[in-house]
């Protein structure tokens, strides 16, 4: 095959090793998290230049902004200071009782999202949930010996760039979003317009939002400096559109099929109901992958058909 003919196997081999090593090292993934990203690197780096950079540009950024949110996540609550006026009179009558200590505030850890890991270690579940279509693009342009300007090509192409946009949009908005505490910052749920938790599924706000369209935006650009044969045009309107369509898709599924509730007493938001679980919206259908699978293969499609259709 031609696709196979002047490569320089050093760099298509050895990009995804050095890849999936280093992200091990990292401790960005766990050791099935480094076999899965392998695949899908490799993947990448035969279909070409452009797709391997920007799965770079996706894994890099995205492992600094969940790192980053991961220092957020393990910040420190006072127990006591978001009691009620009526809880704390009990507080004040258990202590003067002798039933409590006389020092009740103590200080334990606590954090806005359920499904947290320590440092944002990504396992082969959320490595494939969130690489899905855009290995399956690049394993149909490896098979299929393609002219660029072909419309499957392109077809492909912008389905690679649309999955991978909608991706790095949804962790853009949710690092963004938790990171300001500017009134911008604050969520609402997408389906009804109110307030909500930050970390509750389904939950947009302005600078979540902006961030997901530029996520997708950077990483459009990413593409086409790497040597995309769609142009600068397309793959910016592509990525955009992909970020913030993505995010947007991504946001609908979590408020509507997947539960999100926080812990009675804590500012605890958790993604399964369970004993002291206060609903907050959604129903227990999905889970979080396979949030991020569907919203991001659907985008994927979505991004592929249009970008034939209209560029063809």
């Amino acid at each position: 095959m031609a696709l196979f003919e002047n490569r320089n196997w050093f760099w298509v081999l050895g990009c995804p090793i050095l890849f999936a090593a280093v992200a091990l090292k990292k401790k960005s993934v766990d050791r099935s998290g480094a076999v899965a990203g392998l695949i899908v690197a490799l993947s990448c780096s035969l279909a070409g230049l452009e797709f391997i950079l920007g799965l770079l540009f996706f894994f890099v950024t995205s492992t600094v902004l969940t790192r980053m949110g991961s220092k957020r996540k393990k910040k420190v609550n006072v127990e006591g200071f978001s009691l009620t006026h009526r809880c704390l009179h009990r507080v004040c009558i258990r202590r003067l009782t002798g039933e409590i200590s006389p020092y009740p505030f103590t200080l334990r850890p606590t954090q806005v999202d359920g499904e947290y890991k320590e440092g944002g270690q990504r396992n082969y579940v959320q490595v494939f949930s969130n690489g899905f279509a855009g290995t399956i693009a690049c394993v149909a342009l490896i098979c299929y010996d393609l002219n660029t300007e072909d419309q499957v090509y392109t077809f492909f192409a912008a389905m690679f760039l649309g999955h991978y946009s909608c991706c790095i949009g949804d962790t853009w908005a949710s690092e963004a979003g938790t990171a300001s505490q500017s009134r911008l910052a604050q969520p609402i749920l997408i389906t009804s317009l109110k307030p909500v938790k930050p970390g509750t599924n389904g939950g947009i706000s302005v600078i979540g939002t902006t961030a997901s369209a530029l996520g997708g935006l950077a990483l459009g650009l990413v593409f086409w400096l790497s040597g995309s044969p769609l142009g600068l045009l397309p793959c910016a309107f592509i990525g955009l559109s992909g970020g913030f369509g993505g995010s947007f898709v991504d946001s609908v599924l979590g408020a509507t099929l997947q539960f999100s509730g926080y812990v009675e007493g804590t500012e605890k938001v958790v993604n399964e109901p369970g004993k002291g679980v206060v609903t907050i919206c959604g129903n227990d259908i999905l889970d979080n992958h396979q949030v991020n699978l569907v919203s991001s293969t659907a985008t994927a499609l979505a991004c592929g058909v249009a970008a034939s259709s209209l560029l063809h």
